[in-house]
């Protein structure tokens, strides 16, 4: 809906108001040269009136929205948003009257609560049935403190009228219709002619006023099932069982990875978002094939040698290496998992990768450029996506495709970088996005982007680590620090599961010694 539709109506009605009040009644009343001034507002009404039924469509509440899911939804999450939006295209076959009717917000919203709980747990029988008290309470304070934020911001006195003042206020749209049926009297006594403007204003304001009330209501009953069908979704995904204190801290992380920075260089002050206190862990996992140069990628990323590039990576256990960015203050935690062969990982293998990945909030696939050989790849993402439709709590780390080897592309013996591979005009360089073409084709949306890159920095053939990898980390940083930071909370609620509730019992019992105690020594002997 365009608002400047809105502004042209509310102008029309606007207009000879400011006309009259200029002029002045007065005037008006003892000057017969004005009398043309009169025919205004049935004027400006009129038009109104048939811009108001022109522009219908125009105006009502629409249905559908541009949302876009926070950053730290899962796929379910996603899902569940579709529901609150079908019980928003109801909207047009709502009465005008239920929408001021209090009740039926009421009911709405246990409607919507239920479809969303039906979503998140299809055995649900009532809406809060799956729910924990946490959960709930958590839930109805962030409603009550979005409520009060909302009415001193937006609503004129709120802060100092009193409930009966508000319920006398109630009464104003009655008191200002009996005015107006009196002045419109007066007015027709006095001059006759002016039943004629009455008329006009009776058939055409009204109607008009009525339908943007009606439109404004559905405005509002909209803007109300979003709120509500957001809190819904937070609260059964088990976001706020930690407590509204602890979602508010969440938030508040996850509001600075709206703006994550791109580069390997220190941004200022005034574009970064302030970091949290304790600088956040982010794991990226570096999954591939033997010989595929994970270990070499460490390195180049490193900037030292530290992972042993000189046999196969047949390890039993993921090695973890500390990766300074000086572009972000979190912690990027590298882990280098073994290398599996080209006809699939073994199960030690795979479990090993999935302990791996199921921890990590970024995964860089590496693949050998100079090899077409990826079934064993496109095996493993299958399986890790298989396992994350089946745990559609966790919300799914982006992955990256790093393309190794890129020395070993056609023409073998040419090493002169850079290679501006996204407009190429030198051989390898059509060679190297043929590669990353193929790979995009293999893989399709499984890859958030496709890189390549250069690691041999015993032969003095090093390129792409910082030019082409580097900044695509960054570039998918804020949703990596999403996944981390949902994952440092379900770690949390997880851990101290057990912990709380034997905390919790010792106090119950504490207290009802306490109790029992005081009851004895007030007792009369």
């Amino acid at each position: 809906m365009k608002f400047w539709r809105w502004l042209v109506i509310l102008a029309l009605y606007a207009v000879p108001v400011a006309v009259f009040f200029t002029v002045g009644v007065v005037v008006v009343w003892r000057s017969g040269r004005c009398w043309w001034l009169w025919w205004l507002a049935p004027l400006c009404w009129i038009a109104a009136y048939l811009l108001t039924r022109t522009w219908r469509k125009q105006l009502a509440p629409p249905a559908e929205t541009g949302f876009v899911s926070p950053g730290h939804w899962t796929p379910r999450d996603g899902e569940a948003w579709h529901v609150v939006e079908s019980h928003r295209r109801h909207v047009e076959d709502i009465a005008p009257g239920q929408l001021t009717d209090p009740h039926f917000y009421l009911q709405s919203a246990m409607d919507l609560a239920l479809a969303v709980a039906r979503h998140y747990h299809p055995k649900a029988k009532d809406p809060i049935g799956s729910l924990t008290v946490l959960d709930l309470l958590a839930a109805a304070q962030l409603a009550i403190e979005d409520s009060a934020q909302w009415c001193r911001q937006y609503v004129p006195a709120s802060h100092l009228l009193t409930v009966d003042q508000w319920r006398t206020l109630g009464k104003t749209p009655a008191w200002l219709s009996a005015a107006s049926n009196v002045t419109w009297a007066a007015t027709v006594l006095m001059n006759p002619l002016n039943f004629g403007r009455y008329l006009i204003a009776r058939f055409t304001t009204q109607a008009a006023t009525q339908q943007l009330r009606e439109h404004a209501l559905g405005w509002f009953y909209l803007y109300f099932v979003s709120q509500v069908g957001f809190y819904l979704i937070e609260m059964n995904s088990g976001r706020l069982r930690g407590g509204a204190a602890r979602y508010r801290r969440l938030q508040a992380d996850l509001q600075r990875t709206a703006d994550p920075p791109v580069g390997n260089e220190a941004t200022s002050a005034a574009v970064t978002p302030e970091p949290p206190a304790e600088p956040l862990a982010v794991r990226i996992a570096l999954v591939g094939q033997v010989k595929a140069g994970k270990s070499s990628l460490v390195n180049a990323l490193l900037g030292r040698q530290q992972a042993a590039v000189d046999v196969l990576p047949q390890t039993k256990q993921v090695q973890q290496y500390e990766l300074r960015v000086n572009a972000t203050e979190d912690r990027l935690v590298l882990l280098d998992t073994a290398g599996y062969s080209d006809a699939g990982a073994t199960p030690e293998q795979m479990r090993e990768m999935q302990e791996a990945v199921r921890g990590a909030d970024l995964v860089l696939l590496v693949m050998d450029a100079a090899s077409p050989a990826r079934r064993a790849d496109v095996k493993l993402l299958g399986e890790l996506s298989a396992w994350l439709e089946a745990n559609l709590h966790r919300k799914p780390a982006p992955v990256l495709g790093v393309l190794t080897h890129l020395d070993q592309l056609r023409p073998t013996l040419e090493w002169t970088p850079p290679y501006a591979w996204r407009e190429p005009s030198r051989p390898k360089e059509h060679n190297i996005a043929a590669a990353v073409a193929y790979t995009r084709q293999q893989f399709g949306t499984q890859l958030a982007e496709v890189v390549p890159v250069c690691t041999d920095v015993a032969r003095g053939r090093a390129w792409g680590a910082y030019e082409e990898l580097l900044p695509a980390m960054l570039g998918v940083l804020g949703e990596a620090r999403a996944c981390a930071l949902l994952r440092t909370l379900h770690a949390e609620l997880d851990a101290h599961r057990v912990q709380v509730l034997f905390q919790q019992l010792g106090r119950a019992s504490t207290g009802l010694l306490r109790a029992g105690l005081a009851k004895l020594l007030d007792a009369p002997t």
